[in-house]
């Protein structure tokens, strides 16, 4: 998790970000390279580039072949320029896909599987606060009057 502190005139705003992507290599010439891999981001990068996520040296990948992304609750791959098509479950692909858990993505002589993935929403501080003080009605409505009374001096 990581956690931000913004002060926006004068008032803490706390973010959280946490985002997860799970994939598991499946097939690869290379048995070295096969098993289940997590980051903790919501962009990775597969390639023969050493500074790819998902490094794959010595193989007929482009640099960065292609990467995946969770944006919102949805996780989706692009591919790099360069390259002609990925295989989705079979399906030849030739540009940007959205991907669930299960799918597989083939491509030279490699293939994943997509595990899990997830995004959670940033959260203020704001917006915790006013789904706490949403539930007290329920929880706790001897509170009621003093959140009243609260509320007239602001």
């Amino acid at each position: 998790m990581k956690i931000r502190i913004f002060h926006l005139l004068s008032n803490p705003l706390i973010l959280y970000n946490r985002y997860m992507i799970e994939i598991e290599v499946i097939q690869s010439q290379n048995k070295d390279f096969l098993g289940t891999y997590k980051f903790h981001k919501n962009l990775i990068y597969i390639g023969s580039n050493h500074e790819a996520d998902l490094y794959f040296p010595k193989s007929c990948l482009g640099h960065n072949h292609l990467f995946i992304e969770v944006i919102h609750d949805k996780l989706i791959t692009h591919l790099h320029q360069e390259v002609d098509h990925i295989l989705v479950n079979g399906k030849r692909t030739t540009n940007f896909k959205t991907l669930y858990s299960g799918d597989k993505i083939s491509f030279s002589d490699l293939e994943f599987k997509i595990k899990r993935f997830k995004h959670s929403e940033i959260i203020t501080k704001k917006d915790l606060l006013n789904k706490a003080a949403a539930e007290i009605p329920q929880t706790r409505s001897e509170l009621i009057p003093i959140l009243s009374k609260l509320s007239e001096k602001t």
